[in-house]
Protein backbone atom coordinates (compact mmCIF):
# COMPACT_ATOMS: atom_id res chain seq x y z
CA UNK A 1 0.00 0.00 0.00
CA UNK A 2 3.09 2.55 0.64
CA UNK A 3 4.65 1.30 -2.52
CA UNK A 4 0.98 2.29 -4.21
CA UNK A 5 0.76 5.77 -2.62
CA UNK A 6 3.91 6.96 -3.55
CA UNK A 7 3.75 5.57 -7.05
CA UNK A 8 0.74 8.25 -7.03
CA UNK A 9 2.64 10.91 -5.09
CA UNK A 10 4.87 11.04 -7.99
CA UNK A 11 2.81 11.14 -10.71
CA UNK A 12 0.59 14.05 -8.67
CA UNK A 13 3.83 15.83 -8.48
CA UNK A 14 4.29 15.46 -12.58
CA UNK A 15 0.44 16.38 -13.45
CA UNK A 16 -0.40 19.80 -13.00
CA UNK A 17 -4.21 20.44 -12.31
CA UNK A 18 -4.56 23.62 -14.77
CA UNK A 19 -2.99 21.78 -17.38
CA UNK A 20 -4.45 18.19 -17.45
CA UNK A 21 -6.83 18.58 -20.57
CA UNK A 22 -4.11 19.39 -22.45
CA UNK A 23 -1.83 16.41 -21.69
CA UNK A 24 -1.29 13.18 -23.94
CA UNK A 25 -1.20 10.61 -21.34
CA UNK A 26 -4.70 11.63 -19.97
CA UNK A 27 -5.96 8.28 -21.04
CA UNK A 28 -3.13 6.59 -19.14
CA UNK A 29 -3.50 8.81 -16.20
CA UNK A 30 -7.64 7.52 -16.35
CA UNK A 31 -6.15 3.59 -17.01
CA UNK A 32 -3.70 4.42 -13.93
CA UNK A 33 -6.85 5.30 -11.56
CA UNK A 34 -9.35 2.28 -12.62
CA UNK A 35 -6.72 -0.13 -12.59
CA UNK A 36 -6.22 0.46 -8.34
CA UNK A 37 -9.72 0.35 -8.57
CA UNK A 38 -10.14 -3.20 -10.08
CA UNK A 39 -6.84 -4.76 -9.03
CA UNK A 40 -7.18 -4.12 -4.85
CA UNK A 41 -8.63 -6.33 -2.84
CA UNK A 42 -9.35 -3.19 -0.57
CA UNK A 43 -11.44 -0.12 -1.92
CA UNK A 44 -11.05 1.65 1.41
CA UNK A 45 -7.39 1.35 1.52
CA UNK A 46 -7.28 3.48 -1.74
CA UNK A 47 -9.64 6.18 -0.57
CA UNK A 48 -7.01 6.42 3.09
CA UNK A 49 -4.31 7.90 0.81
CA UNK A 50 -3.93 11.36 0.20
CA UNK A 51 -2.15 10.93 -3.12
CA UNK A 52 -5.10 8.87 -4.80
CA UNK A 53 -7.78 11.03 -3.54
CA UNK A 54 -5.76 13.81 -5.08
CA UNK A 55 -5.37 12.54 -8.35
CA UNK A 56 -9.15 12.00 -8.49
CA UNK A 57 -9.59 15.51 -7.72
CA UNK A 58 -7.19 16.62 -10.24
CA UNK A 59 -9.69 15.23 -12.84
CA UNK A 60 -12.69 16.15 -11.12
CA UNK A 61 -11.53 19.86 -11.43
CA UNK A 62 -11.25 19.30 -15.03
CA UNK A 63 -14.97 18.16 -15.71
CA UNK A 64 -15.67 21.17 -18.33
CA UNK A 65 -12.82 20.80 -20.98
CA UNK A 66 -12.62 17.08 -20.85
CA UNK A 67 -15.30 15.70 -19.71
CA UNK A 68 -14.06 14.63 -15.81
CA UNK A 69 -17.41 12.72 -15.55
CA UNK A 70 -15.79 10.09 -16.96
CA UNK A 71 -13.55 10.01 -14.43
CA UNK A 72 -16.20 10.06 -11.93
CA UNK A 73 -17.98 7.80 -13.90
CA UNK A 74 -15.19 5.32 -14.07
CA UNK A 75 -14.45 5.51 -10.65
CA UNK A 76 -17.90 4.81 -9.60
CA UNK A 77 -18.41 1.88 -11.82
CA UNK A 78 -15.19 0.19 -10.58
CA UNK A 79 -16.33 0.64 -7.56
CA UNK A 80 -19.37 -1.21 -8.04
CA UNK A 81 -17.85 -4.01 -10.42
CA UNK A 82 -15.41 -4.89 -8.56
CA UNK A 83 -16.36 -4.13 -4.82
CA UNK A 84 -19.57 -5.45 -5.09
CA UNK A 85 -19.72 -6.24 -1.16
CA UNK A 86 -21.54 -4.13 1.28
CA UNK A 87 -19.92 -0.97 2.00
CA UNK A 88 -19.59 0.16 6.07
CA UNK A 89 -17.14 2.30 6.12
CA UNK A 90 -17.90 6.36 6.99
CA UNK A 91 -15.73 7.55 5.25
CA UNK A 92 -15.43 4.82 1.69
CA UNK A 93 -19.50 5.25 2.01
CA UNK A 94 -18.83 9.35 2.40
CA UNK A 95 -16.46 9.42 -1.04
CA UNK A 96 -19.30 7.32 -3.15
CA UNK A 97 -21.65 9.53 -2.46
CA UNK A 98 -19.66 12.79 -2.79
CA UNK A 99 -18.29 10.81 -6.30
CA UNK A 100 -22.52 9.88 -7.34
CA UNK A 101 -23.48 13.82 -6.36
CA UNK A 102 -20.82 14.79 -8.84
CA UNK A 103 -22.21 12.30 -11.74
CA UNK A 104 -25.86 13.53 -10.55
CA UNK A 105 -24.91 17.22 -11.03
Amino acid sequence: AAEVNKLLGDVLKHVRADTISDQPHYPALLKLITTALCNTSDAHLLFTMNNFLGLVSVFQRDSVSMGGWGVTRSVVEALLNYHPEIISDPNLVHHILTLAGALHD
